[in-house]
């Protein structure tokens, strides 16, 4: 059965359109796996990074400065966002491989994040901190 539509044309019914279950919009267990574990990725990255690990680290690294120095890359951080992701969402829409066209740019991102990350950790100076700082967040804002 169908009901007449604005234009005076017939849309099907309710009753009559592909139930989602027995159709191709069931995701597979694996893509729900694959789903979870990038968003707790993405969730722990911009969630502790941001802002646990490096307020922690630059009270460290700067003692009684701590609010100015935060301050400073709390504001690269924006400024290189605003930067970073209309650009790598340029250039994800521009890629076409065999695995999608976001796949390589988040795989390469990711890749590449892990080790600016870990040697933010790592660093005893705040100028290789920012620096550091600044490559990450290209990095894992391209991701994004």
């Amino acid at each position: 059965m169908s009901t007449p539509g604005p234009s005076g044309q017939r849309r099907p019914s309710a009753a009559t359109l592909p139930s989602p279950v027995n159709g191709k919009a069931v995701a597979s267990g694996r893509l729900m796996v694959s789903i979870a574990g990038s968003q707790f990725g993405v969730a722990t990255v911009y969630g502790a990074v941001p802002s646990v690990l490096l307020p922690l680290q630059v009270e460290r690294l700067a003692g009684d400065d701590k609010a100015g120095v935060l301050s400073l890359f709390t504001l690269a951080d924006a400024v290189t966002a605003l930067i970073a992701q209309p650009f790598a969402g340029s250039l994800s829409d521009r890629t076409r491989t065999r695995y999608g066209s976001r796949t390589p740019c988040v795989l390469g991102g990711s890749l590449l994040a892990a080790p600016v990350l870990w040697a933010m950790g790592r660093t005893q100076s705040v100028a290789v901190l920012a620096v550091l700082g600044g490559v990450g967040v290209l990095r894992v804002r391209g991701v994004r």
